[in-house]
Parts: C-alpha cells; sequence; structure tokens
C-alpha cells in the first residue's frame, strides 16, 4: 500500500490452521469497485461454517482461498461506490449481501447481484446473519425439497442460523415443523415457530421425532451435520421423504437399502447453482419476509472486528442458539 491509497482495517488469514494462529487484523487499501461490482462499508459481518471450514485449510468444493486473505462471506451495510454497469444499486443504500470472502474488513468489494436492499427495520448486525441462512433455507425447502402445505418438516440444528431460518420459513409456508436443539435453546427455536422442539442430546430423541410426526416419519430433513445424523435421517423420512444436507463435515455410511425401499431423496445444497435471476426471485421474497416480520434475523453474538478469534470460537464452540456477527463501526 502507497502513501496515496486509502487505508481500512480488514482481518487476514496468513496461514491455514486453527483460529489463534490464523487470524490477524492489518491495514489493507480500500478497494475500487470493477464493473458489476460494488463497495460497500462494512457495518456487520457474520462468522459463518464456511469461513470456519476456510481458515482451517478445509477445502470447500473447488475453492481454497489464496493466502493471505480476508475472510467473511456474509455482510451488511452502506453501499460506498457502483462500478460501472451497476444500475439497480445506489450510493448510500442499506443492503446486505454474500461474498466467497473478504467481508471482515471495514470495506468490501462484491458482485452487484449477490448485494440485496436491507430494509430499515433490520439493523445492520441482524442483516449480516440474513443471505447465507435464508438463502439457503429457502433453496432447501422451496426448490430442492419442494415442501408443500401441510408437509411435516424435521429442521436439525434448529439453534443455529440456518436452522432457525429453516424453521421461521417453514412455518410460513404452512409447514409441520418439528425442530432439534439443546434444552436450553427450546424457548428460541419455539419462539420462531416450532410445532414440536427435541433436545437432540435425549438418547431417545428419534423416538421423539417419530411421535411427534404422529408415527408417519417426516417428509423433509433440513440437515445440518449429516455425517452425524443421516443414518437416522432416513430412519425417520416418511417413503418418498427429501432429505436436504446443508451442513456438516467428515465421513459417514449409509445403507443404501433404506434409501431404496422408501424412494428416498438425498440432495446437497450448493448455494453456487443458484442462476441470477432465480437468487433475485429468493431475496424478494426474503425481503418481504422481513419487512412483515415472518422472517426474524438474530446476531445474538456480536463481537468487535480485533475479536474474531473470539467470534470464530463462538461458532466452532456453539455458544448458544443465533447468529455470530462482527459489528464494525
Amino acid at each position: 500500500m502507497n502513501g496515496d491509497e486509502r487505508a481500512m482495517r480488514a482481518a487476514r488469514v496468513r496461514r491455514f490452521g486453527p483460529r489463534a494462529d490464523a487470524l490477524h487484523l492489518d491495514d489493507l487499501a480500500i478497494p475500487a469497485p470493477q464493473p458489476g461490482e460494488v463497495v460497500v462499508r462494512v457495518r456487520a459481518a457474520a462468522v459463518t461454517p464456511l469461513d470456519t471450514y476456510l481458515r482451517a485449510g478445509v477445502a470447500v468444493g473447488d475453492y481454497t482461498p489464496i493466502l493471505p486473505y480476508t475472510p467473511g462471506s456474509a455482510f451488511a451495510g452502506i453501499v460506498a461506490e457502483i462500478g460501472a454497469g451497476v444500475t439497480d444499486r445506489v450510493p448510500g443504500e442499506r443492503v446486505y449481501g454474500r461474498t466467497r470472502s473478504g467481508a471482515a474488513a471495514e470495506w468490501a468489494r462484491c458482485d452487484a447481484r449477490e448485494v440485496f436492499p436491507l430494509p430499515g427495520r433490520v439493523d445492520f448486525a441482524d442483516g449480516a446473519v440474513v443471505a447465507v441462512p435464508f438463502e439457503t433455507a429457502w433453496w432447501s425447502l422451496v426448490d430442492v425439497a419442494a415442501a408443500r402445505g401441510g408437509d411435516v418438516v424435521l429442521v436439525q440444528g434448529a439453534a443455529g442460523s440456518v436452522g432457525a431460518a429453516a424453521v421461521q420459513l417453514a412455518r410460513a409456508m404452512g409447514l409441520h415443523v418439528i425442530a432439534t436443539c439443546a434444552a436450553d435453546d427450546a424457548a428460541r427455536v419455539r419462539a420462531h415457530g416450532a410445532h414440536a422442539v427435541i433436545d437432540f442430546r435425549d438418547p431417545h430423541w428419534t423416538e421423539a421425532v417419530r411421535e411427534a410426526s404422529g408415527g408417519r416419519g417426516v417428509d423433509v430433513v433440513v440437515e445440518v451435520a449429516a455425517a452425524t445424523n443421516l443414518v437416522a435421517d432416513a430412519a425417520l423420512a416418511a417413503p418418498g421423504g427429501r432429505i436436504v444436507v446443508v451442513g456438516g463435515t467428515g465421513a459417514t455410511t449409509i445403507d443404501p437399502l433404506v434409501l431404496i425401499a422408501k424412494g428416498l431423496h438425498v440432495a446437497g445444497v450448493d448455494l453456487r447453482a443458484i442462476a441470477p435471476d432465480r437468487r433475485a426471485q429468493i431475496h424478494a421474497g426474503i425481503a418481504a419476509g422481513l419487512e412483515n416480520g415472518t422472517l426474524r434475523p438474530h446476531a445474538a453474538h456480536r463481537f468487535a472486528l480485533h475479536e474474531i478469534v473470539d467470534a470464530h470460537g463462538a461458532l466452532e464452540e456453539r455458544r448458544g442458539a443465533g447468529g455470530v456477527v462482527l459489528v464494525i463501526d
């Protein structure tokens, strides 16, 4: 960075590994938008599972960032500059959005097609946990699982950001929602709209899910920890059930005859598969839910940018319900 460039504070991953070793703060030049891009003055950046996987050196699909890099894949803030060809965003506009990396900084450059208006009733910290969780939930339930009114849906890990979004959206769609979470988080998950909330630490949790489904099994599973739960999900699914895998690392083994006998569909969620026009439609629906209060993002764990090591720890150690964000003044 030379003396003519404006500087910003940014988190940096200098090497892959544990959070305390990998994460640092640095001064970088404020980016300028390229054609089709916007630069956002970031007011809050979410810490997502993707961020922790990449920081630890776990490749996600075909993507491994080049060191050093700025982490952060979701944010909320104010549009500062727009690049050539951008017609649907304006400087000064409150927005939220997603990007592969770079959000954990005072300014972030991103594709304008992945930046969306943030309603005034939603603060920036809560806005930072909209893009990834609610897009994931919408794509999973509406597009991948093709859930329809009357379906019974099981949301695993309902206290997390994706799980909470899935519970809220499923309830708004007229689904019967069964949710699992830790007992301490049950009240919040119930407040999000779950009809039945089950402690996943209960050794008889699968029996409780089956009972909550009326004994018929569940039509849809939104699964955040597939390596742990996939076998149980298949056992709990009704014939023709759809299991949507949105997260989880590690290997598991499942008897394919279970899938065949029930005609189950198991699908992974890759947000990169969403076409730009469909993504715009999804976020128009999300915006409507944010405006009318049907969808309620919640950033429960808020840290300053210089506390990013602790923020990654809060997510990795699952310190209670709600999203984890960096508030950037």
